[in-house]
């Protein structure tokens, strides 16, 4: 298990963490915590690099504090303070140890780690409440950056291993999790479900539209509503079809159909 760096913000504006998580994930922060008006940021200690945050700060008045993490039982961390979320009736995400939901359609258990993708931040309950309206019906679906595998793709270790054991937590039997920096192989899908940051998604663009099948479906996140023109400007101009945005927090996912 790898050292962490923790980087403990204290900010003093609306909007500010969510501007922080969106620029230190491009950065390979991994976790995130909030609480009031503190924001705690985790990234692997050998990753940090504290010049990069300065720069990355410069036009951002906040301060913050350092303190080296040895690996410990995220598992007990995150039991302490984790919440079930419920995105209408649709799904409540939760850890075992909650009760379990008879009133949503379906009832997610997840142990989330280091991992991005309880539910918790905007970005994952936008893309879940996106889900609700499509049709998986015989679907072949991609989620590219999986996270906790809530949503599977993703670079991450973290990640592969968090998703791996929420697979067999929720009795799935037809997802496949696989570690990548970017898409592979011929494989097409239906649905693909991007919930990572702008600039990957700028930088994946053509390689998730190559693996889209033709009339399929694209949702992206990971999205400050500063980001949207830009996401929608790039796919539009690679024949895809915008039908529509979301918007919480100050986050954004938007959906896209195959031209």
């Amino acid at each position: 298990m790898d050292v962490y760096t923790k980087v403990v913000f204290k900010t003093t504006k609306p909007g500010e963490k969510d501007l922080l998580i969106g620029l230190l994930s491009e950065l390979n922060y991994e976790g995130f915590e909030e609480e009031g008006m503190m924001l705690s940021a985790y990234v692997p200690q050998p990753v940090f690099d504290e010049a990069g945050l300065r720069a990355t700060l410069r036009n951002i008045e906040v301060s913050y504090t350092l303190e080296l993490i040895q690996p410990v039982n995220w598992n007990e961390e995150w039991e302490r303070n984790f919440i079930p979320v419920n995105v209408g009736d649709f799904c409540c995400i939760r850890a075992a140890f909650h009760p379990g939901s008879t009133e949503v359609l379906h009832d997610i258990v997840i142990t989330p780690r280091m991992s991005f993708g309880t539910g918790h931040h905007a970005t994952t309950y936008l893309m879940v409440e996106e889900m609700a309206t499509l049709n998986f019906t015989g679907a072949r679906v991609l989620d590219f950056g999986t996270g906790t595998g809530v949503l599977a793709i993703d670079n991450d270790s973290w990640s592969i291993e968090n998703a791996a054991d929420n697979i067999i937590e929720n009795a799935c039997r037809r997802i496949l999790v696989q570690q990548a920096s970017a898409l592979q192989g011929n494989d097409m899908y239906d649905i693909i479900l991007a919930n990572i940051n702008r600039n990957v998604l700028l930088e994946q663009m053509g390689s998730i539209l190559q693996h889209l099948n033709p009339n399929g479906v694209v949702v992206m996140s990971g999205l400050l509503t500063g980001d949207l023109a830009m996401i929608e400007v790039e796919a539009e101009a690679r024949g895809m079809k915008p039908e529509g945005s979301r918007e919480r927090d100050g986050w954004v996912s938007i959906r896209f159909t195959a031209g």
